[in-house]
């Protein structure tokens, strides 16, 4: 532990010094704007040149309305000490016309866009920053022409003085407007079997996110409805806590605010989203769910820009560009806006004699990246990011089934991470190295007696390489290490899991702790891309050990995609995947360290359908078989360890997933899934349903994008409601004046809530300039105003119930300006 501090302090101390040395090295400015040099004619057929250029016109014309210019006239510069400024004077002869050719609104540089000048043979191609230039080019009037795929054709006049440099600056209509683009994308190969690639340029505008691309995740086959929670998201029956969430490969300490109401990370920073829901490679451990993997973009080297962006919800801040030609930097910063809504209502909503906000609802995040581009081989990135969520109360009322909890309630959590990233790639071989650093700090109390207080302090570093032997074969191979440490302080009960009924602070048994704890996960794996033919096979084997539980685990997997035809691949995959309980499951004196690896066996088989370039169809059918999960004891064996090791489960499904890619203006997708997820808490007890399975789920999104600056999405989800408990009655407990369940303890789970259906619709426009877009959008949740349950209350002595429904319609209204 102390080698690993060390190694952290040694590398915050040369960063100043990393910056500076590639700050120095790139000191050399990039060529100014009036330096530009003539550009090579394209190769393109130039316009007929039967007319000579066109008599000096009186007065210049106006641009075409397809055209938006930007125009400055000057005379040659006198450079200091006297005489011009050489860099006007090419060898090739004097430029006397130049400028820049730019995207209407976004100010994207347009390379490769050739100008033609009408009935002359003059031609010039734009440059990587969009700048172009003519040399000697006789006075008079010109007409102007530029085509490029994907943007409206441009067209405008302009008149040449003698002795004047003309300098203009042209901005071009693209055909689509927004986070779309009609592009060419090359299709990155599939090597997984359950691996689903969500864009997040489509993510951001899914009807009932508020352009939350992490929650989009939830309309993904395999993924439950309302399964998102601060630990993750539930996938294929898994809990949360069953699933890794990562960014970059680093794990994200808290992944949701408030316990799932929106990500942490700004999507906007995001290139993709990856959702693996079974059968993955070995280069992920400590998941029997699933994993999601988030992956960062580089900050925009051509242009500084950002946007400011406000909705019903939060207020979001965004500034990126380059710092050299091969260095960018970006940051971000998000707070929540409901404690400044609030007060206008609250008088309204709570009585001040029975609740009063202290601190009310409030979250904020932020993201710094800084990358730099070394040469050819070598990548380094720094990304910095952190999030907080605070809520304080006084309570004067009394419950009658928490009787405890009056006084101060409340709670804050924070998380602050920064990594370093190393990328080498030349020849057969490629590393990606990247260690980390995470300090997470949870605060929450109830009342005068029940408090938790938790600081963690968590270090990664992994290493990647692949080595490309030849044409058919690829070798992998990883190394993982995560050394923690955490302090807890608390007077808390022991959290609730999965089965939990009729929780009660009040008659759970109290804990309290004043600990603090190292652990050590170290995590090896080795795989092999085997390549013959239509055949692509992928064995490999990953070994665990963790220092607090004292075992190993050997975890042997693999992957094999067979292509029948070129549009459709066969695909299998299986192998065993483990991980370490929770932390409260192995520390004393809430847990126990004698736990083993919770463990589950998949098997996984389906086939992909490229219909066409912008259509694919994915089947897959699965079996997860777990075993060795963590319980409650059923019987007392003086250890005075309330868990073991003795459950077990299975998960069998079938999903479903056509998908249209963003072409012709629209793009959407049709996922249903299948499934029954059940589980054994131990001999003697018989198999109930997951607290989230959810028999079926249906969900249909579609947007599509109008005219050139609307668009309209809708997203309509069907889904099986979730299982709970039927309570009988209750035994009151004359200790502190509460009630206790009575249940059938056959038959935890057999009862279900109602049907969940949902319609949500969203609109964005956007007012284009020639230097900014102003969005604007409309986000309905629920647009038929149907009440859906989401959990079932018991009133104070269990004899009757009421369905919790979620708020009827939520609507949230926002703008954006983009710069």
């Amino acid at each position: 532990m102390r080698d690993f501090r060390t190694a952290l302090v040694l590398l915050v101390g040369f960063l100043p010094l990393m910056l500076t040395t590639a700050l120095q090295a790139q000191s050399e400015p990039p060529p100014a704007e009036t330096q530009a040099t003539p550009a090579a004619p394209a190769a393109a057929e130039p316009p007929p040149a039967d007319a000579a250029p066109a008599e000096p016109a009186p007065e210049k014309a106006a641009p075409a309305e397809a055209g938006f210019v930007d125009e400055t006239v000057q005379a040659d510069e006198e450079v200091e000490g006297g005489g011009k400024d050489e860099s006007v004077v090419e060898r090739q002869g004097r430029v006397n016309f130049k400028g820049r050719v730019l995207e209407r609104g976004t100010r994207k540089p347009i390379a490769d866009a050739t100008l033609y000048l009408k009935n002359t043979e003059e031609q010039a191609a734009t440059d990587r920053r969009g700048r172009f230039s003519f040399t000697d080019l006789p006075p008079g009037a010109y007409e102007i022409v530029i085509a490029i795929v994907n943007y409206d054709k441009f067209e405008t006049s302009e008149t040449l003085t003698e002795g004047e440099l003309l300098e203009v600056t042209y901005y071009m209509e693209p055909r689509v407007y927004g986070t779309l683009e009609v592009v060419v994308r090359g299709k990155k190969e599939q090597k997984e079997v359950s691996r689903k690639v969500l864009p997040i340029e489509e993510a951001k505008v899914i009807p009932g996110s508020q352009g939350d691309a992490v929650k989009v995740v939830q309309n993904l086959p395999g993924v439950a409805r309302g399964g998102t929670s601060s630990a993750g998201i539930v996938i294929r029956g898994s809990n949360a806590e069953d699933s890794r969430t990562v960014l970059d490969g680093h794990r994200i300490p808290i992944l949701f605010h408030f316990g799932g109401y929106k990500s942490v990370y700004n999507a906007d920073l995001l290139s993709e989203i990856n959702l693996y829901t079974g059968g993955f490679g070995t280069e992920w451990g400590d998941a029997t769910g699933g994993v999601v993997e988030l992956k960062t973009r580089r900050p925009r080297l051509d242009r500084w820009g950002g946007y400011v962006d406000t909705s019903l919800i939060d207020a979001t801040a965004l500034v990126e560009g380059p710092i050299t030609d091969d260095m960018g930097f970006a940051f971000a910063f998000r707070r929540s806006i409901a404690d400044l809504i609030l007060p206008l209502f609250i008088e309204q909503l709570v009585d001040p004699d029975e609740l009063s906000f202290t601190t009310l609802p409030v979250y904020y995040d932020y993201q710094m990246k800084w990358d730099y581009q070394i040469n050819k081989e070598n990548y380094i990135a720094i990304d910095w990011y952190g999030a907080m969520d605070k809520l304080e109360l006084l309570s004067n009322l009394v419950s009658d089934t928490e009787p405890d909890f009056t006084g101060e309630i409340g709670f804050r959590t924070m998380f602050h991470n920064l990594a370093l990233r190393h990328r080498y790639k030349s020849g057969a071989v490629e590393s990606n190295f990247s260690p980390a650093f995470a300090f997470t700090e949870l605060k929450a109390f109830f009342g005068k007696q029940y408090f938790f207080t938790l600081r963690g302090y968590t270090g990664e570093i992994y290493e990647d390489v692949s080595l490309t032997i030849n044409e058919h074969n690829t070798l992998g191979f990883g190394l993982q290490l995560e050394p923690s440490y955490g302090a807890v302080e608390s007077n808390l009960i022991r959290p609730p899991k999965e089965g939990a009924v009729g929780f009660s602070f009040a008659n759970e048994e109290k804990v309290t702790s004043d600990v603090g704890a190292g652990d050590l996960k170290f995590g090896i794996y080795l795989n092999d891309e085997i390549r013959y033919g239509k055949w692509l096979v992928i064995p490999g084997v990953r070994f665990d050990y963790d220092t607090t539980i004292a075992q190993y685990a050997i975890s042997p997997r693999g992957i094999v995609r067979y292509q029948v035809i070129e549009p459709v691949t066969l695909k299998l995959a299986g192998g065993l995947f483990q991980r370490v309980p929770d932390p409260d499951e192995v520390y004393r004196p809430y847990g126990n360290p004698n736990l083993g690896f919770e463990r589950a066996a998949h098997i996984v088989g389906g086939v992909e359908w490229n219909i066409l370039d912008y259509l694919t169809l994915d089947v897959q059918g699965y079996y997860k078989y777990l075993d060795n999960l963590v319980t409650a004891k059923q019987e007392d064996d003086g250890s005075g360890d309330i868990y073991e090791n003795g459950g077990k489960g299975y998960v069998v499904g079938g999903e479903f997933l056509l998908r249209h890619n963003f072409a012709n203006n629209f793009f959407g997708w049709i996922s249903y899934s299948i499934s029954r997820s059940m589980r054994n808490d131990g001999p003697g007890t018989s198999y109930r349903p997951f607290d989230m399975d959810q028999t079926h789920n249906l969900i249909v999104v579609a947007s599509y994008k109008l005219l050139k600056t609307w668009q309209i999405g809708g997203r309509f989800q069907l889904t099986t409601g979730e299982p709970y408990t039927n309570i009988k009655g209750g035994i009151y407990n004359a200790d502190n004046g509460t009630y206790l369940p009575i249940y059938d303890a056959e038959n935890k789970g057999t009862e279900r809530m109602g049907l969940y259906h949902q319609l949500d619709i969203r609109i964005d426009k956007a007012w284009v300039f020639n230097t900014w877009i102003l969005y604007t959008y409309l986000d309905v949740q629920n647009v038929y105003y149907h009440a859906n349950p989401i959990a079932v209350n018991w009133n104070y002595n269990y004899t009757e119930n009421t369905e919790m429904k979620m708020i009827p319609i939520l609507p949230s209204i926002g703008i954006k300006a983009e710069f």
